[in-house]
């Protein structure tokens, strides 16, 4: 048997959707856009709600607790309520210089991780071979790219600023973009 008459077989064989069948096609499509509809408004709702425990969390219940000069309170329900402070930092393009210049120069250079990105064209192996000591010889473009890994960076910031807490160092927080930050902890 050819395949067109196999194909010519299973077409008749095969029955158009009933009413419903196709009724239900339609059910299922418009269940799927109502929990589609649904999640989208959940995740909105969510975020919302994400933002007004951040204003809570690190606002308005550390202001209040440090207003009145606690650091921690035990609440009648049993539940540990303490203040945290924490920070962290960001290194803009723009200050990209000064804070590795300030890194490098108060022995904290080794942080700083570069990356190379090299386009070569075909039938250039040799050349990526030999890129670290012939790089600008052959006249290869290349990209240079420095950073600190946003995991380092936040622990660098966290030792810098208790050294500067202790009056061991001078830290430019501007440079850093450093922002200090207070968050609620509650231990049921």
């Amino acid at each position: 048997m050819s395949e067109k008459e196999l194909m010519e077989m299973m077409v008749e064989e095969s029955t158009l959707p009933n009413n419903v069948e196709l009724s239900t096609i339609s059910n299922l499509a418009q269940q799927q856009l109502h929990l589609m509809q649904l999640i989208t408004q959940k995740e909105e709702e969510t975020t919302a709600l994400k933002a007004e425990l951040k204003q809570v969390q690190e606002v308005d219940l550390p202001t209040e607790m440090a207003a009145i000069g606690l650091s921690e309170v035990r609440l009648t329900t049993g539940e540990k309520v303490d203040i945290k402070t924490g920070y962290a930092g960001s290194i803009t393009k723009a200050k990209q210089p000064s804070a590795y210049a300030w890194m490098n120069d108060n022995g904290y250079g080794s942080l700083i991780k570069t990356d190379f990105t090299v386009k070569f064209g075909k039938g250039e192996s040799d050349k990526a071979k030999e890129l670290q000591r012939l790089l600008e010889e052959h006249g290869v473009k290349y990209s240079n790219k420095e950073g600190v890994h946003h995991s380092t960076l936040k622990s660098f910031i966290k030792e810098i600023m208790a050294a500067q807490s202790e009056g061991e160092l001078e830290v430019p927080e501007e440079t850093f973009s450093i922002y200090r930050w207070n968050k609620a902890e509650i231990k049921l």
